[in-house]
């Protein structure tokens, strides 16, 4: 007789091998995707970072070309960074979530499988038992029949339940968990053919793009001409190319002690005018107005005042919004933010820009932004452009190169953790009503772009324009390089915070209150503790100067840090005014603690911004009068100025 035995191995295991050879082909198809994207975005990152650290000096025609291929730099870092995160979460993720689901599908169907193999080799196994017995029972001496007869019976049923299992068995319970393992691997090749083809789909838009941002600064390139830059070099070197005086034998006189020093001359008569042409040499090269590197010491010693040199009575762009404001009183009193807003935003809206692809991305042409600055710092609002991006460039260069940013740079670290609506708006109510007016009206200019009917043009959504616009509205000069690319999402989130707040933001009116008519304004530090922050002088006091302010004490002519006789702010090296005496008069006044101008004793006391540097250094001021004024340096020295002549002196005139 036949033996009776099972298969030693399952008719479904050949197939759930081939399942698991492809769950382990799909994932390493997303283990490459995730990989590839990852790279991509340490990638965009990592240009973002080289962009931002770039600065380029257009003006000449290979300082065009290198201003254009940053930008078109940063645009196709912005377009990588955006895809690869798109991709990441439409395709990377979508595919290892099928992947899970399917694994868990395919080893239920695998279990299955194994449960109808053992109960087959269970149903071998009776037949194989009623068998021996009945063999048992035919090999004894003298069989009982009866028994026999029994065992025989049995052994007949077993055989024909064993058949009827096999039959449905192979015929049906194994066909149907293999469909179900072979449907289970359709769908797998499907979906991971599905994925690849979006992602190939994705880079092919991804290249388009990127080939998009690249004409610009093609054109540029293109537009080099080295002979004519050479040519008008050699110009220069043969006007600079002049042969100097020949040198004669000059006698020297000896040196007569009796004679007073050089220094204790000078006179009223003689002291050199702050305007004067001579005094460029004496501070070569000039200061910048925002930078206090030399002391006062160093730069007195020479026996002369601080420079003054200034930008133009009628300059809009790297002055402060507060100067921005007196400078404009007179020709466009009509306006509550300076004047340069409107011109811009209303050029391009007059040159089509809510329906131009990449408005406030793309880039405008150097040279003509150059020349339109010119004329908007001359005062002009009469300015004329061919080419939209020009004034959407021109608008975030005036809003970058605010000395002060729109949001107070002491606010920075607590603004960038506001990412809601409502603590946006209540940090809003903190800034200075310069600030939160200009603000607004940017806002309300950028949710006009937005509107859907405009994004279906400019491709610029309110996460485009958060982004493009962050380094406009916020920034910390503080920062490590790592700092600021780990905040740069955070930067952006308070910006699209404040434009979902926009209706709620409501602007402090002149004369509100006690700070409103003062440039002391009320701030908050990152544990919640109030200060006062001077928007001129950069001062901080923990109490409110504003209120201290005696009304009976003479009001200054002149803003602290401001030219007291043009109005225009001084240069970096404007000495602090710690006593104030005009001249005739037989005592010295001296500020008195609770005024304006007092800041707390300690420097560790001093409210200090999110990077932990003290808000700004004390700068004190008072009145200037039509005569010559005593003031004393910083470092304790006297001098004399006299605000209608523009002359300063070391000795009383």
């Amino acid at each position: 007789m036949s033996s009776i035995r099972a298969p030693a191995t399952s008719e479904i295991a050949e197939v759930w091998g081939g399942i698991e050879k492809g769950l382990e082909e799909a994932k390493a198809v997303v283990h490459f995707i995730e990989k590839r994207l990852q790279i991509e975005e340490d990638y965009a990152k990592a240009l973002m970072k080289l962009c931002k650290n770039s600065t380029p000096t257009p003006g000449t025609h290979i300082g065009d070309a290198f201003d254009a291929l940053v930008q078109s730099t940063s645009q196709q870092a912005a377009i990588i960074l955006g895809a690869s995160t798109e991709c990441s979460t439409d395709i990377a993720d979508a595919l290892a979530a099928f992947i899970k689901n399917m694994k868990v599908e395919a080893k239920a169907s695998h279990a299955e499988g194994l449960r109808l193999h053992k109960e087959r080799g269970d149903c071998f196994d009776m037949l194989k038992k009623a068998r021996s017995n009945y063999e048992s029972a035919c090999k004894e001496g003298e069989p009982d029949p009866a028994k026999l007869a029994i065992l025989e019976e049995d052994y007949k049923k077993q055989i024909a339940f064993t058949n009827r299992y096999q039959d449905t068995y192979h015929n049906e319970k194994v066909p149907k968990v293999q469909a179900d393992m072979i449907k289970l691997e359709m769908l797998r090749i499907q979906k991971c053919k599905t994925f690849i083809s979006k992602l190939l789909k994705s880079y092919e838009d991804l290249f388009s793009k990127i080939s998009a941002t690249i004409v610009k600064p093609q054109q540029v390139a293109d537009n080099i001409d080295a002979k004519q830059q050479v040519q008008a070099l050699s110009v220069v070197g043969k006007r600079s190319n002049i042969p100097a005086n020949d040198f004669v034998f000059e006698q020297v006189e000896l040196a007569d002690k009796s004679k007073k020093s050089w220094r204790k001359t000078i006179s009223g008569s003689s002291a050199l005018s702050l305007n004067s042409p001579n005094l460029g040499s004496l501070f070569s090269p000039s200061i910048s107005s925002k930078t206090h590197s030399t002391s006062s010491s160093s730069l007195l010693s020479s026996g002369t005042a601080p420079s003054s040199s200034a930008p133009s009575a009628s300059a809009v762009f790297g002055v402060y919004l507060e100067d921005a404001m007196d400078r404009q009183k007179t020709r466009y009193p009509q306006y509550e933010v300076p004047f340069v807003l409107p011109v811009l935003t209303g050029l391009v809206r007059q040159l089509g820009g809510f329906h131009t692809e990449g408005i406030f991305r793309v880039p405008g042409l150097a040279a003509e932004i150059q020349t339109i600055k010119h004329q908007l710092d001359e005062g002009s609002d009469n300015i004329q452009s061919a080419n939209v991006h020009t004034p959407a460039s021109l608008l975030k260069l005036w809003l970058r190169e605010l000395p002060e940013p729109l949001v107070p740079e002491p606010m920075y670290g607590v603004c960038i953790e506001c990412d809601t609506a409502d603590s946006a708006a209540e940090m809003f109510r903190q800034f200075p009503s310069i600030n939160q007016r200009v603000i607004v009206y940017v806002l309300t200019f950028l949710q006009e772009l937005a509107q859907p009917e405009n994004v279906v043009d400019t491709l610029m959504n309110v996460d485009n324009l958060a982004m493009v616009f962050a380094p406009s509205f916020i920034r910390c000069n503080n920062l490590s390089a790592s700092d600021m690319m780990h905040n740069v999402q955070k930067e952006k989130a308070f910006i699209k915070a404040l434009l979902d707040a926009l209706d709620r933001l409501s602007v402090q009116a002149k004369g509100s209150s006690a700070l409103s008519d003062s440039p002391w304004q009320q701030a908050t530090t990152p544990e919640g503790k109030v200060y006062y922050y001077n928007t001129v002088t950069r001062q901080t006091s923990w109490t409110n100067p504003a209120q201290a302010e005696s009304p009976a004490a003479p009001k200054p002519s002149f803003k602290p840090g401001l030219n007291p006789s043009t109005g225009l702010r001084s240069p970096a090296m404007v000495p602090t005014i710690t006593h104030f005496k005009p001249l005739g008069q037989q005592h010295v006044s001296t500020p008195s603690p609770n005024s304006p101008t007092s800041t707390p004793t300690s420097p560790s006391s001093l409210p200090t911004t999110s990077a932990g540097v003290a808000a700004g250094p004390p700068m004190v001021a008072s009145a200037a009068q039509d005569s010559w004024a005593e003031y004393t340096t910083e470092d304790g020295k006297k001098y004399y100025f006299n605000p209608t002549t523009q002359k300063t002196s070391w000795t009383r005139p």
